[in-house]
């Protein structure tokens, strides 16, 4: 599982993952982009579009067709984030379960990628 670390003035400010696809015939062939966290004083900075480009263009040179991600229902900030680069809701939902707390209400959202073969 790869993870990028974004960096500001020199010091660590954001963090990413990517999930590879499942193994196996039949099995969800997307990337997922996880555990995105930018610092608030990085916030605005374009340093999320960079950690969300790093795992966008990894997945693309690995050959997958798509990468998704869970967002929080009423994380507009997020939400809108993720539209501008090109996710759009899939109209899957879970609910994600927290120890201590309500769990959290998701909605899937996905990115079409190209064929690096193929072009854009």
């Amino acid at each position: 599982m790869p993870w990028f670390l974004g960096f500001q003035d020199g010091q660590p400010a954001g963090l990413i993952a990517a999930l590879p696809p499942r193994p196996g015939p039949g099995q969800d062939q997307a990337w997922h982009l996880v555990s995105m966290w930018v610092s608030p004083d990085a916030r605005g900075s374009g340093l999320a579009a960079r950690l969300a480009g790093a795992v966008i263009g990894h997945a693309t040179r690995a050959g997958a067709a798509q990468v998704t991600l869970w967002v929080a229902v009423g994380n507009e900030r997020a939400r809108a984030f993720y539209r501008r680069m090109g996710f759009m809701p899939t109209g899957r939902r879970q609910v994600y379960p927290r120890a201590g707390a309500a769990g959290l209400d998701e909605e899937e959202f996905a990115r079409e990628l190209s064929d690096p073969q193929r072009g854009p």
